[in-house]
């Protein structure tokens, strides 16, 4: 089980990783990265960690952020976690758990304003 803090940053740049991941801890959030959605899914299935919140990139090699989406929604354990996509590409996927997206590039501080109130957060 996660915490009320963890992100699951799912991003295939890994300076754009590392910077979110600083960024959202800096915000008092704990970041998990992966660097694309088959080690995501991994992450999720490997011991039972629930994060409170995934930021999903689209574009990613191994598998990509539509088919991580679909294979999310499939198991019933991981489709009530809410989706935040944070990619390059401009149309947001059709799917219950996408709450919000911001396209690349973007303001950390509006990344962490869509995650809190995905989340049910009061604004810093």
């Amino acid at each position: 089980m996660g915490s009320a803090s963890d992100v699951l940053v799912v991003e295939d740049d890994p300076d754009v990783r590392a910077a979110l991941c600083s960024a959202l801890e800096a915000h008092g959030f704990h970041c998990v990265s992966a660097p694309d959605g088959k080690v995501a899914l991994a992450l999720l299935t490997a011991d039972g960690w629930r994060p409170a919140l995934i930021t999903l990139d689209l574009v990613m090699p191994e598998m990509n952020g539509w088919e991580f989406l679909t294979a999310i929604e499939r198991d019933g354990r991981f489709a009530s976690i809410p989706v935040i996509v944070a990619s390059t590409i401009q149309s947001t996927p059709k799917s219950p758990s996408v709450r919000a997206s911001i396209r690349k590039p973007f303001a950390v501080g509006a990344l962490v304003q869509l995650i809190r109130n995905a989340l049910g957060a009061p604004a810093a």
